[in-house]
């Protein structure tokens, strides 16, 4: 028989908490893996503070800038579950440090290519990398809590 977590030991997380104006913590923590596999994905309270700044330092001004939403595909990872997806193991998807997103138009590929011009100039960075898959393009974007430590690496990537 499986021992029950005793209530005061659980992670008490607020999924619809705000993190910035357009974004909340659910959304930066969604992951169809961790739900197909009973993982439950929950950030540290320092996680959550790091979502924060990457939502208010780079998601809103891109999201405010272009006036359209931007999709998260993949925000924080606990460990286990960037494990499940393939993630190098110091993935600062797992630091609550990145993000893979995304738009909903037919014109995609092209949409992403201005929002990855306009970031290389407009919003602070460690990594941002367009990446595609086949038909599927995204933007993997990381901003450090200093962001004086960010690199600032820019890369385009095929996923093959």
């Amino acid at each position: 028989m499986k021992e029950e977590v005793p209530a005061y030991s659980r992670p008490v997380v607020n999924m619809g908490e705000q993190l910035s104006e357009h974004f909340t913590l659910g959304e930066l923590c969604r992951s169809q893996t961790a739900e197909r596999h009973g993982v439950p994905n929950i950030p540290l309270k320092v996680h959550i503070t790091k979502l924060r700044n990457l939502c208010v330092q780079v998601l809103e001004p891109v999201r405010q800038h272009f006036n359209e939403p931007l999709y998260i595909n993949s925000g924080y990872r606990c460990e286990y579950v960037n494990r499940l997806v393939g993630g190098v193991p110091y993935s600062q998807h797992t630091k609550g440090e990145a993000a893979d997103v995304t738009v909903h138009r037919p014109d995609v590929k092209d949409r992403l290519r201005a929002y990855f011009e306009w970031m290389q100039g407009h919003v602070p960075f460690d990594q941002l990398i367009l990446e595609q898959k086949g038909s599927v393009w995204w933007i993997h974007v990381s901003c450090r809590l200093d962001v004086r430590q960010n690199r600032r690496q820019v890369m385009m990537k095929v996923v093959k």
